[in-house]
């Protein structure tokens, strides 16, 4: 019969086996990312120094978010979706 503290640490392995899969499965989803950044070239520091400007305009536009006109959002998306 299984004590309790037996029936714990086979909990914790279980979480820890879990917790294992997890995180490689998370680093091979951002290996195959950087991956696929290197190979379209979205790495390269030339073309990020050119986007840079047009990337801070519109952060710089989003802030602060206006939402004095958020009641007509809803009728806007009821024409779009059945």
């Amino acid at each position: 019969m299984d004590t309790l503290a037996t029936r714990f640490d086979q909990v914790l392995a279980q979480r820890r086996v879990e917790r294992l899969h997890a995180s490689l499965l998370a680093a091979l989803i951002l290996v195959l990312a950087a991956l696929a950044g290197f190979y379209t070239h979205l790495f390269d520091l030339k073309r990020l120094a050119e986007g840079a400007p047009a990337i801070a305009t519109l952060a710089g536009d989003m802030m602060p978010p206006d939402f004095s006109n958020a009641a007509n959002w809803s009728s806007r998306w009821s024409t779009h979706w059945p």
